[in-house]
């Protein structure tokens, strides 16, 4: 019996180290994943968990990244993987993947970062006059205003001296002058700021 147990221990690491070669020539999460499923207690788990980790860090993606924290939520890499997804969540800024962080983060040391910035991009008329936000051309384009240009957008700059770009309409590009105050809003459905109108007197 003894010598039965020796043999299948054997063939058995033979196995292993034979899989542990074939899972590093494939190198992909997957081939990783299923070999820890396989042989949880081998002694190349841990050097596959850790490839694991950095093959989906080379991937570059929040899908990728949030996949990785549902399936290993204590992991030791699960802060790092949190704050990329917070990186890539600034990347896109926009309303919906802030919502989404908020939604699937909602304890995050980010939440309140996140808040503020869908706050940010959530500006509307009523909101510009009553705390007092305005916008400004650009001093850079204070100058003559080229229309072919500014038919598509244009550099606004806010009271705090945040850039922002804005689609403005053909019909206002004639009165556009460097200093001038204007109306803006945010398009949710095209993600951008629109320009309303030009404001002769804020108050």
């Amino acid at each position: 019996m003894l010598y039965v147990a020796i043999i299948f221990l054997i063939n058995s690491c033979s196995q292993d180290k034979k899989e542990w070669k074939n899972t590093l020539e494939i190198n992909s999460v997957q081939a990783y994943e299923e070999y820890v499923d396989k042989y949880p207690d081998s002694k190349y788990a841990d050097s596959a968990k850790n490839r694991i980790w950095k093959n989906t860090i080379a991937m570059e993606s929040i899908n990728a990244y949030e996949e990785y924290i549902d399936k290993y939520p204590d992991s030791k890499y699960a802060d790092s993987v949190k704050n990329r997804i917070w990186k890539k969540t600034i990347s896109i800024e926009s309303i919906k993947a802030f919502e989404k962080y908020i939604d699937k983060y909602p304890r995050s040391a980010f939440v309140d970062s996140a808040k503020i910035r869908i706050k940010d991009l959530t500006y509307t008329r009523g909101a510009l006059y009553a705390i007092g936000v305005s916008f400004t051309l650009d001093d850079a384009f204070s100058g003559e205003i080229k229309k072919l240009y500014y038919e598509k957008d244009i550099v606004l700059k806010k009271t705090d001296g945040k850039k922002i770009r804005a689609i403005c309409p053909i019909s206002l590009i004639n009165d556009l002058k460097g200093g001038q105050m204007l109306e803006v809003e945010f398009d949710k459905e095209l993600n951008k700021y629109k320009v309303i109108k030009v404001i002769e007197d804020p108050k």
